[in-house]
């Protein structure tokens, strides 16, 4: 399993705000290796079961995250790193984590 999205906020999070959208984003980017249930992304970014029901298909729909297996019922889903929109939200979360320990060298 993966690494779970810190109680603190992420620089990310700090920039960007922390939403149930945003968490949720932090959270894929983070994970981006792996594949996870609406109830493990919900657990894992700390948002709401019925927050992550809404927002997961409005990021499937824009295609910023995608569906990598099925089991049972159960969806799994992982950032598409394929998709144009997930690759600049990652490469906006490693710009302001470089810009913060820049921060903290100087």
């Amino acid at each position: 399993m993966g690494e779970v999205v810190p109680e603190t906020p992420t620089n990310f999070m700090e920039v960007m705000g922390s939403n149930p959208t945003s968490r949720i984003l932090d959270f894929f980017v983070e994970n981006d290796r792996e594949s996870w249930a609406m109830t493990e992304i919900s657990e894992q970014a700390r948002v709401s079961y019925p927050s992550v029901k809404l927002i997961v298909p409005n990021l499937l729909d824009k295609g910023i995250i995608k569906i990598d297996k099925e089991v049972g019922k159960i969806k799994f889903y992982k950032l598409n790193l394929d998709n144009p929109i997930a690759k600049k939200v990652k490469e906006l979360r490693n710009v302001i984590n470089k810009l913060e320990i820049e921060r903290y060298i100087n």
